[in-house]
């Protein structure tokens, strides 16, 4: 079972009462959120690994801004 598997709203059945809409809307936005998610974690990995590289010749101060 997947995590957008999960995220399951309104009746069983996709099209009563706009069930079905609500449900694609849902798992678009629990998409987008596991994208961003892994875009948040790309970006600060490539801060800290630059900071390693760095930290002899950049002081923190300096590297923080």
């Amino acid at each position: 079972m997947s995590v957008l598997d999960r995220a399951r709203i309104g009746s069983a059945w996709p099209m009563a009462g706009g069930a079905g809409r609500r449900a694609c809307l849902l798992r678009q936005s629990a998409g987008l959120g596991l994208v961003l998610a892994a875009v948040a974690t790309a970006l600060w990995s490539g801060s800290f690994v630059t900071s390693r590289a760095l930290h002899d010749s950049v002081p923190p101060v300096q590297a923080a801004f």
